[in-house]
């Protein structure tokens, strides 16, 4: 593959990018949406363990990005197949992203035209993007990053007149507390499990760089920025309104408004969004272009992503069509990514251990 290097910043961007960008749009959990802030926050038990495992694995060989590590730990043939498994969640998250992506702008739009060309459009940009390299990638991410958070603020203080503190959802578990808990494992999985995808996207860093560090602080700028979505949210719908949609955040934003040019401010923060997510999905692609080109020994990952985003396309349309596929997916999600999410970092993790304690017992011979 050609030669191309990551930096903290970059990992920094990528992270808090990809994973804000659908969460952000939908605005809340499947299980219990009005108590999503409450699922968020239990969600810690299991975010910060899993960022901390991957923070300890990148340490090992902090040279090298996720599939040396792959090699290192496992050997080059079976390196090839948890690489293949990573492009697989990746292929697999970029479906669900792109039919989220038409789910939303069939819902939300009040206009007949061809529902599938924003899609089409998408999947044609993320193509494009991750096929002209990494720096591509990074470089647009850095400016959907600053466009992403100049408008969260934007709204977030805007928010601050609409909001009702009497709309908060009590008792703070509501009638099923189960639902809160099963929420919260769908916020550990998406987004903060969804770091596979990032590495995975991830060329080796430059001399000196930390990923690490950049992941986590991208986790973090993640958790407070949609915790305080989905408390807006919830103060400003209430309870049974946001219990009863899909997406929240655009519903949310309809109700304030100041001046005649802010009036239907979700229309220009909806559009904003679908354009950033376009990011999320490119990442996925060029995930999915590394990995295969690893397990096909290509020199170029760029021969992959056309046809990998051509084959997402046609599945996320297919998923579409099919009525209630993409939310039974989003509900089911959180236990297709449990093998992925934490299998694999936990087995990466606990091979590493043991060949570190051979090492230090001088049974296994350091690797150049």
């Amino acid at each position: 593959m050609r030669s191309e290097f990551s930096t903290e910043k970059d990992a920094r961007t990528l992270t808090a990018l990809f994973m804000l960008s659908t969460a952000l749009i939908i605005g809340g959990t499947a299980e219990n949406p009005s108590r999503s802030w409450l699922s968020l926050v239990l969600s810690l038990a299991a975010a910060v363990p899993l960022i901390f495992l991957w923070t300890r694995i990148l340490g090992t060989f902090p040279e090298k990005d996720l599939f040396g590590i792959f090699d290192e730990a496992f050997g080059k043939r079976e390196g090839k197949l948890f690489a293949g498994l990573t492009g697989a969640y990746a292929f697999l998250t970029a479906v669900w992203t792109l039919g989220t992506y038409s789910s939303f702008v069939t819902i939300l739009s009040s206009r007949e035209f061809d529902k599938t060309l924003p899609a089409l459009l998408v999947a044609a940009a993320g193509a494009v993007i991750a096929g002209a390299g990494f720096r591509a990638v990074s470089g647009t991410g850095r400016i959907f990053f600053a466009v992403r958070m100049a408008f969260l603020v934007l709204t977030l203080t805007m928010s601050l007149l609409s909001i009702d503190f009497s709309a908060f959802p009590l008792p703070l578990f509501g009638k099923d507390p189960a639902s809160v808990f099963s929420g919260a494992l769908s916020v550990s999985m998406m987004p903060f499990g969804e770091v596979l995808v990032i590495l995975g996207a991830l060329p080796p860093p430059a001399k000196g760089e930390k990923r690490s560090r950049g992941i986590a602080a991208g986790a973090l700028i993640v958790f407070f920025a949609l915790l305080a979505v989905f408390l807006r949210n919830v103060l400003m719908l209430g309870e049974r309104s946001m219990d009863n949609l899909y997406f929240h955040s655009p519903y949310a934003l309809r109700i304030f408004g100041i001046g005649s040019f802010f009036q239907r401010m979700e229309i220009l923060i909806s559009a904003t969004d679908m354009i950033v997510d376009t990011l999320r999905f490119t990442v996925c692609i060029f995930c999915v272009g590394r990995s295969a080109a690893k397990c096909l020994g290509l020199d170029e990952h760029a021969v992959i992503t056309v046809p990998a985003a051509a084959a997402v396309f046609a599945l996320s349309e297919m998923m579409l069509a099919n009525g209630q596929a993409v939310s039974v997916f989003r509900e089911m999600n959180k236990y297709i990514s449990l093998p992925f999410c934490v299998g694999i970092p936990l087995v990466c993790g606990i091979a590493l251990f043991f060949q570190g304690r051979k090492r230090k017992e001088g049974n296994l011979p350091l690797k150049s």
